[in-house]
């Protein structure tokens, strides 16, 4: 091999080395970006608010065991629609969310869909799991029917405890923020691998919404 090619080499992966930190952070920036304007889009309904007038809808049970007596008492037979429901509650549910300051207690599903936010609460994509290291989010309306939804979640304070579950593991965290954000201020989602967290996020105020309700709270070990 020549001299000259040999320099060429070497001076292509001089430049490589030189400029490989800024391709990198780049990268890191346009990963960061379009991760952001995916929560934004999944949030949109969220900022949206809620309508003050509501279809009435069946009663959210807890789904979490099908075969469990306690999940399901005897009663009158289902409606079609109420059955559909039921039906769609139990394929798309992680676990529920239980509030005890605010006697809250919702199905966690799977996706912040509008769909889904029309039903319960709902798990932010792309952020943590329930007790596992990262941010675990989840998004709900602030429906205009007391207690329904997140519609009471600013009675919720500093030390109080939100519990999740799965139906076989219950995780605890405790309480540590409450914030009012701007819909931009996405870093109420950022996630510290060192860190058990949990995120609530809703609408504010209830009627003609500006702002997100932020409720973070910490893994209790």
């Amino acid at each position: 091999m020549s001299k000259k090619i040999i320099s060429m080499i070497l001076i292509a992966a001089g430049i490589a080395l030189l400029t490989y930190p800024k391709a990198s952070e780049m990268c890191s920036i346009y990963l960061q970006k379009k991760l952001i304007s995916q929560w934004q889009a999944v949030l949109a309904p969220v900022d949206q608010g809620d309508s003050p007038v509501e279809k009435a809808a069946p009663p959210l049970s807890p789904i979490l065991d099908p075969d469990s007596e306690e999940n399901n008492p005897p009663e009158e037979p289902l409606t079609p629609q109420e059955k559909a429901r039921q039906d769609y509650l139990r394929n798309h549910m992680e676990g529920m969310l239980k509030i005890e300051r605010i006697a809250l207690e919702l199905p966690i599903l799977k996706s912040a869909t509008a769909r889904n936010l029309d039903i319960s609460i709902a798990h932010v994509e792309n952020t943590g799991k329930m007790g596992e290291p990262g941010n675990y989010a989840i998004a709900g309306h602030r429906s205009h029917t007391y207690g329904r939804n997140f519609n009471r979640l600013d009675e919720v304070n500093v030390e109080d405890q939100l519990e999740v579950t799965d139906g076989k593991n219950t995780h605890t965290y405790t309480v540590t923020q409450k914030l009012y954000v701007d819909p931009t201020e996405i870093h109420v989602l950022n996630s510290n691998k060192d860190r058990k967290e949990i995120t609530l996020i809703t609408c504010h105020p209830m009627i003609n919404p500006t702002h997100r309700l932020i409720i973070k709270g910490i893994l209790r070990e």
